[in-house]
């Protein structure tokens, strides 16, 4: 516990005199490692007093008790003290001495400041890393996005191109009714294979929860052919169809494409977007 400033002044003068022994010395000598510039300077105060007194005070007689205790304290000043590795330290470093004390505290805050400076800028140099790295991963994400749409697209084309070179193909216009009129589509398909592509254009984007469904209509009644969903309308998209429902092309009526729930439905309820007759 640090000693108040009351009782450290009251403790000083006897100090400065030697007249301190036992517990109040221990608890002074304590308290003087942790004392402040003042307190130091009032120690200081009072040892030069106390070196002035022989000059100063009358002569007298000292008790015997007295006579005993400065004898005492005589024969222990002779007795060199062993000088602790802090107080050694302090010593080489000169923070005994005022001067270079601060020089080497301002040293210090200086040293203390560039290290705050220099860490402010290592984390701004590593923030914009981050940032940049974000945005090189969201261009490749882009990227590889675009690849994977144009691999998609070739495998399409590709299907198609196996179509076309069947010995015997089969083709169907479909028109854009009267919600989409600039609608346009085409139905390729193998009779031998019985596998179909199907071809749109201009055809609005559906909704989260719709899909386009083709039917083929035979006998005058639809028969669902598969669902697709269009999300640019601008572009021309390629669906295939593995197992056309029916591929003589005098059992078919027509082929048409009506907008419907998500996943499709058994019989249409949506209203139609693309018709298309064959031509015997």
């Amino acid at each position: 516990m640090a000693m108040d400033r009351e009782k450290f002044e009251e403790l000083c003068a006897a100090y400065a005199l030697g007249a301190l022994e036992g517990e109040e010395l221990r608890e002074f000598e304590s308290a003087l490692r942790t004392a402040d510039d003042d307190m130091k300077r009032l120690l200081f105060e009072f040892q030069r007093v106390a070196l002035h007194l022989p000059v100063v005070a009358q002569e007298a007689t000292p008790s015997p008790r007295i006579k005993q205790r400065i004898l005492e304290r005589i024969h222990s000043d002779t007795v060199p003290q062993p000088q602790s590795m802090f107080s050694k330290l302090v010593s080489l470093l000169g923070f005994d001495n005022p001067r270079i004390g601060f020089a080497i505290s301002f040293a210090l805050i200086i040293v203390t400041m560039g290290i705050g400076y220099y860490a402010f800028l290592l984390r701004n140099a590593i923030h914009e890393r981050d940032q940049r790295i974000a945005v090189i991963q969201q261009e490749l994400s882009q990227q590889q996005q675009h690849f994977t749409v144009l691999q998609t697209e070739l495998i399409r084309k590709e299907e198609l191109l196996k179509v076309l070179q069947s010995p015997r193909i089969e083709v169907v216009i479909m028109n854009g009714k009267e919600i989409n009129p600039s609608g346009y589509g085409k139905i390729i398909w193998d009779p031998i294979k019985k596998s179909a592509i199907l071809q749109i254009s201009n055809l609005p984007a559906v909704p989260k929860d719709k899909d386009y469904q083709l039917w083929v209509i035979k006998d005058q009644k639809p028969i669902s052919a598969g669902v697709f969903t269009v999300n640019d309308p601008l572009t021309e998209t390629l669906f295939k169809i593995e197992q056309l429902v029916e591929t003589d092309k005098k059992s078919i009526n027509a082929f048409a494409i009506t907008l419907e729930p998500k996943g499709g439905v058994p019989q249409p309820t949506g209203q139609m977007y693309l018709l298309g007759t064959p031509t015997l």
